[in-house]
């Protein structure tokens, strides 16, 4: 592939600065639900023995649902921004060729 030598390289945007903090944002939701779950095992709910197993079972699995939750949508902008800078990058040509049937010759 030949890098077009008239192709302009956009400028750096919100997508540098948003990759630069998503370790950051994921270690910090990771962390926020781990310290629910810590609090909610360490001040159980009041009631009947098996109720209280009921709730937080069902609490540790929404627990659960919010992390996968909170990953994949770190994952998905850290792929957004990835695509942008691709986007933004300057154009490459691969092996372009005349087109016969074209109206008018190539450039």
């Amino acid at each position: 592939m030949k890098k077009n030598p008239d192709s302009i390289r956009a400028p750096a945007g919100l997508e540098w600065r948003l990759i630069k903090r998503l370790p950051r944002f994921a270690l910090f939701g990771l962390l926020a639900l781990l310290a629910l779950w810590g609090i909610a095992h360490a001040w159980p709910f009041d009631g009947a023995p098996h109720d209280i197993e009921r709730r937080l079972r069902t609490f540790n699995y929404t627990l659960i649902g919010m992390a996968i939750f909170h990953v994949t949508m770190v994952i998905t902008v850290a792929l957004g921004c990835l695509i942008v800078m691709i986007m933004k990058g300057p154009q490459y040509t691969s092996d372009s060729y005349p087109v016969q049937d074209a109206d008018r010759p190539s450039s």
